[in-house]
């Protein structure tokens, strides 16, 4: 672990770091989504929000800081993992990190989907 400062500002705002592949991350369990309209974002679901990040010390990042770590890195890695039930569904990114997913195949009575949010590293 060490601190980083992006944006150079104020130490208070350091962020903790540091980059471990095989952690969890956010998970929203296989569920019927039945009361939500298909091509929406999940942070306009009745139960859903923007996915947030957090520094080593379980802080959160604010987006200043990820909007400097992702201009000043040459890469960054993300896993995101869709999981769906009778539906045919694979929601790309080109932009991490990932803040808001909108599923397309779902409504079905028999159709289910959930999804896992893994850490984000930056690089390079």
């Amino acid at each position: 672990d060490f601190w980083i400062d992006p944006n150079q500002g104020c130490h208070r705002d350091s962020v903790r770091v540091y980059c471990n592949f095989t952690a969890g991350g956010g998970d929203v369990k296989l569920a019927a989504w039945n009361k939500e309209k298909p091509g929406t974002w999940f942070s306009q679901y009745r139960k859903g929000k923007l996915f947030s990040y957090s520094d080593s010390n379980r802080t959160p990042v604010h987006v200043v800081q990820i909007t400097f770590l992702k201009l000043l890195s040459a890469t960054a890695r993300q896993r995101f993992t869709f999981t769906c039930q009778n539906a045919v569904d694979a929601p790309s990114a080109e932009l991490l990190p990932i803040v808001d997913v909108s599923p397309l195949d779902f409504g079905g009575s028999s159709q289910k989907f959930g999804f896992q949010v893994g850490q984000v590293c930056f690089s390079g």
